[in-house]
């Protein structure tokens, strides 16, 4: 498994090899300072040290141990010691937090970089869990099983120490590990399948309130708050029945651990000769069996309740990369194309046909465009006009036909640059949680006066004194505090300041006035020379096009006026 972690995590290699190195360095360290319990006692006790042990002999070494080297050796090792433990307390929370910031990161970026098509598949709910809870719990698995070599190397150790001072302990041991390697397995099997079922109930939890939260003007109107209510409550009650089981388990072993200690007690108060002659002589030994008991029972139990986190949690980690795998699979490369893209002076749909998952949208659809004017495209809903759009801007690539910039296929340039030089304002254009301003430029680095002489061209020059604020004014993000026709302006100026070749309006102007409307076509018909398409069902708009076209039968023709 740390072959697997240190190759999933190229960027955090050394800092987790590092982990590793002051892990092993940290636990015998805390072995070697335990071990020293003997010579202090058998100084206090005996005034002498004995060194010698039923499997290993190091009495050459007494003459070096009187009670002043003795504690000085034994404070260097403990400050030493000391000095480990926050350096792998600070480095391996350092490493945790950077391991989560990149997991969150890499899942955002590749999840941008996605082919549109499968983007839009994926459930948004699903994605928010993905991007802060599995990765979130993916980080903490990364650091319960650093926190997992910790006790097997502790253990490791005082057991090694212990069986060379007093091998008969080792017998007792042998005992516990084989219960330990019969019954973990089960008890880990259980423990993993339990963190699959939590990442799946976690994902329905996130993807039913952002239902919810999508839908709360249709509830409440429906009057549905109540049925809604019920099944969250439903959900809710599965996974807390699994997270109580989640929890119960991971306190189990604690339990037969600390039972296990009692019994060892027992066994050691048995068996061992404690007779007057030989109880002062042993007593350093006993006393030191005595408190590593007590700790490999803290670290049995630590170990038990770390282990079950790791394996709660392993599903997670798996699950994370395998989606990220996924995810690399759908990337699209924007940048790759033969060819510059100049100014785009002519546009044709050359028999362009579309099927989305096996439904035909468009079929051998015929447009060309070779000089500035505004055309407009309406029909049904549902029938594919924003389907042209999206293909223009390679959102989706066609089933059949081709699309011409200039007349060379659009698959020759890039996608960053067919999308450098058509805007699109969309139905639902993204509005942030920042000032009007920002929400105008949304990245550009232009200054106020360009802005205001964007609105002029566009005959909006009133539009910034609508807010009270002016540029300064918050908008919220869910656009509660601007109207609809507010919205799409917004996205339009955002668009016209970019100086697109082409413009894509799919029902930008549906929630603006009539007049509005009308200042701001005449307007982009004057400042500069454009190739508009607009979607829309607005008769008015149909006035001010120039041509004006329908889908029908996933066709597109020309319109006729019933």
């Amino acid at each position: 498994m740390i072959l697997d972690i240190l190759r999933k995590f190229p960027e955090n290699r050394l800092q987790i090899l590092i982990c590793l190195v002051v892990i092993i360095v940290e636990t015998f360290l805390n072995s070697i300072s335990l071990t020293l319990i003997i010579p202090v006692v058998d100084q206090l006790v005996n005034n002498k040290v004995d060194l010698n042990f039923q499997i290993i002999n190091l009495s050459f070494l007494e003459k070096y141990f009187n009670f002043f080297n003795i504690m000085v050796f034994f404070l260097f090792i403990f400050l030493f010691k000391f000095l480990i433990s926050i350096f792998n307390s600070v480095w391996t929370s350092n490493t945790i937090e950077s391991i989560r910031l990149n997991l969150a990161y890499f899942y955002i970026y590749h999840h941008q970089n996605t082919k549109y098509e499968d983007v839009i598949k994926q459930k948004k709910g699903a994605v928010l869990n993905d991007v802060t809870k599995v990765a979130n719990n993916t980080g903490i698995f990364i650091f319960s099983y650093l926190k997992l070599l910790n006790c097997y190397l502790h253990i490791l150790f005082i057991l090694l120490f212990v069986i060379f001072i007093e091998y008969r302990v080792m017998f007792f041991f042998l005992f516990v590990l084989l219960i330990w390697f019969s019954l973990g397995k089960k008890y880990l099997n259980w423990s993993y399948n339990l963190g699959e079922k939590i990442i799946l109930y976690n994902q329905q939890k996130n993807v039913f309130v952002e239902q919810l939260l999508n839908n709360i003007k249709d509830i409440k109107l429906l009057n549905q708050s109540s049925l809604y209510n019920s099944k969250f409550f439903d959900i809710l009650k599965i996974l807390k029945f699994n997270k109580v089981k989640q929890r119960i388990g991971r306190d189990l072993p604690i339990w037969i651990v600390n039972l296990i200690g009692l019994i060892f007690v027992i066994i050691v108060i048995i068996f061992f000769n404690f007779n007057e002659d030989n109880f002062k002589k042993d007593i350093p030994v006993y006393f030191y069996i005595f408190i590593a008991s007590l700790t490999l029972i803290y670290k049995f139990s630590d170990l038990t309740k770390t282990r079950f986190r790791v394996d709660n949690l392993k599903p997670s980690f798996i699950y994370f990369f395998n989606k990220l795998s996924e995810i690399k699979l759908n990337l699209e490369n924007i940048n790759f194309g033969n060819k510059e893209l100049k100014k785009i002076d002519k546009i044709e749909l050359c028999n362009l046909s579309f099927k989305f998952n096996e439904r035909a949208i468009l079929r051998n659809v015929n447009l060309l465009i070779k000089e500035p004017k505004i055309i407009c495209i309406t029909g049904e809903s549902g029938s594919g006009k924003s389907t042209i759009l999206d293909l223009i801007l390679r959102l989706y690539e066609p089933t059949a036909g081709k699309i011409l910039l200039n007349d060379i296929s659009i698959n020759e340039f890039s996608k960053f640059e067919i999308r450098s030089s058509i805007g699109y304002v969309t139905q639902n254009p993204a509005i942030i949680n920042n000032t009007l301003r920002e929400n105008l430029k949304f990245g550009l680095n232009v200054d106020d006066n360009y802005i205001m002489n964007t609105l002029n061209k566009l005959g909006l020059s009133d539009f910034i004194a609508e807010f009270d604020e002016g540029l300064e004014t918050i908008i919220n993000e869910d656009s509660t505090n601007i109207s609809g026709g507010q919205r799409k302006k917004i996205s339009l100026i955002r668009i016209m300041i970019r100086r697109f070749d082409i413009v894509l309006l799919d029902e930008t102007t549906g929630s603006i006035s009539e007049d509005d409307e009308e200042r701001i076509f005449n307007s982009i018909k004057k400042m500069s020379n454009k190739i508009i398409i607009v979607i829309s069902h607005r008769k008015k708009t149909f006035k001010l096009s120039d041509e004006v076209y329908q889908i029908l039968d996933n066709k597109l023709v020309d319109w006729k006026n019933d």
